[in-house]
């Protein structure tokens, strides 16, 4: 699969999977813009770039928001590629806000919390517990 490819169908995967909710109630996804695997346990922390958020309803409006992401993640494309970060999004619960960023894996909590603390982040993502920790936790 070309890198082309790989944009095209994380966009749509990603999309897909914000309108489905875990089996914590939770709505998130994580995929990998790469051949990378995204992997199956640590935390997710995006602040690399700014955030593109939008309101929940636009998931469903369409091709709207495919044409917001893809218009976002060209502009950061070089940086998606070159650290191999992963197109992460995640619906605020407590707002109904989208926030798609670029992330990065960290085994360890502590490392995660730090840096998105660092970065400004309201939440990392514990991919093994399929939840958000905020990180005023």
């Amino acid at each position: 699969m070309t890198l082309v490819s790989d944009v095209n169908n994380g966009i749509e995967l990603l999309i897909k999977e914000l309108q489905i909710p875990d089996v914590n109630g939770n709505f998130g996804s994580t995929v990998s813009l790469t051949t990378a695997e995204v992997p199956e346990s640590g935390y997710m922390v995006g602040g690399y770039v700014d955030s593109l958020i939008f309101d929940v309803d636009v998931l469903t409006h369409g091709d709207l928001a495919y044409r917001m992401i893809l218009r976002w993640l060209t502009a950061h494309l070089a940086l998606a590629t070159k650290f191999s970060v992963f197109l992460g999004g995640w619906v605020d619960s407590d707002t109904d806000l989208v926030y798609v960023d670029l992330a990065q894996h960290f085994i360890e909590k502590s490392d995660a919390l730090a840096v998105a603390a660092f970065q400004d982040e309201i939440a990392i993502w514990d991919l093994k517990e399929a939840k958000e920790i905020r990180v005023t936790e």
